[in-house]
């Protein structure tokens, strides 16, 4: 049963990329999207990718960095800029690989247990669904773009709870600490918890106005707020483990833009934008993929969760 379970989760993504790909094509014509995708100006791209890429991987390297070192004194900001930066590439190729593998060279690196270790993937995790629907919460708010007020209401009450879940958990009387996977709640201190908060925010509102810097410089007129009220339904839906090579269930995301830009040219630009940083988040990786794999071949051995 396992074996067949794991045989599915491995097919979602594939069967979630064909299916939305053929709804695509009965609906759009391919051959308008090539034609935007040629008449688009990608060029902009190609420098705007990287270095976005390169900046923000450093901030959230600190955040990850704080909230790390809050469980491990051997935590260093560079080794775990570097480990960011390999474990998002082994995202790339593999969701479960990337996510899974992020945690397990937490463990190795600095021997904090394969328990507290998952509940900090989770917490950082958690953390960037924070910072972005901070971002978008405060777009709604203050750009007003024309869209259902329950958008707005949903992000609010994401990032009151996951901040209240930061504020309230160091206190005993939830005990929380008998759960190792909650650790990073309990034992990470509440000035730790909001600053890595912040440095997510600063990295998503980032991310979010370089997408809408390269939308407009490929040709595609949406409004700022209304792209930073909906790119994080983009960003999460992307994270998913339901795309292939930047397509699947994330094309359906973008197609919230509809109603400010023509579909194929929405389209064309979440495929090329999309590939583009793809491409940089491999180049950024690539050369410390060694030594987090190294890390996890002869790291400190750590079975349990404390």
């Amino acid at each position: 049963m396992t074996r067949v379970r794991r045989i599915l989760v491995q097919l979602l993504p594939w069967a979630v990329a064909l299916g939305v790909a053929g709804m695509i094509v009965q609906q759009y014509s391919l051959q308008a999207i090539f034609a935007e995708m040629s008449a688009g100006r990608s060029g902009p791209l190609f420098w705007i990718a990287p270095v976005m890429l390169a900046g923000t991987l450093f901030v959230v390297g600190a955040a990850d960095f704080v909230t790390i070192r809050a469980h491990s004194t051997r935590a260093r900001y560079l080794e775990v800029v570097c480990g960011k930066a390999a474990s998002v590439l082994l995202d790339l190729i593999n969701y479960a690989a990337g996510k899974g593998g992020y945690g397990a060279w937490i463990a190795r690196k600095y021997g904090v247990g394969v328990g507290i270790s998952a509940g900090l993937v989770v917490y950082i995790m958690a953390a960037d669904l924070f910072g972005i629907s901070v971002v978008a919460t405060l777009a709604i708010w203050i750009g007003q773009p024309d869209l259902p007020p329950a958008v707005g209401y949903i992000f609010a009450a994401i990032s009151a709870t996951l901040l209240l879940f930061v504020l309230l958990g160091p206190i005993d009387q939830f005990r929380l600490d008998r759960f190792s996977v909650f650790h990073p709640w309990t034992r990470t201190p509440v000035g730790v918890g909001l600053l890595q908060m912040f440095l997510r925010i600063t990295q998503q509102a980032v991310f979010v106005v370089v997408t809408w810097l390269a939308a407009e410089q490929f040709g595609l007129d949406v409004p700022p707020a209304v792209m930073l009220a909906y790119f994080p339904v983009i960003a999460i839906t992307g994270a998913l483990p339901i795309n292939v090579a930047g397509i699947g269930a994330v094309q359906g995301a973008w197609l919230l833009l509809e109603p400010w830009a023509p579909a194929e040219q929405i389209l064309a630009f979440s495929l090329v934008w999309g590939w583009v940083l793809s491409g940089f988040v491999v180049l950024r990786g690539l050369p410390f993929v060694n030594g987090v794999l190294r890390d996890l071949r002869y790291g400190t051995a750590v079975l349990d969760g404390d």
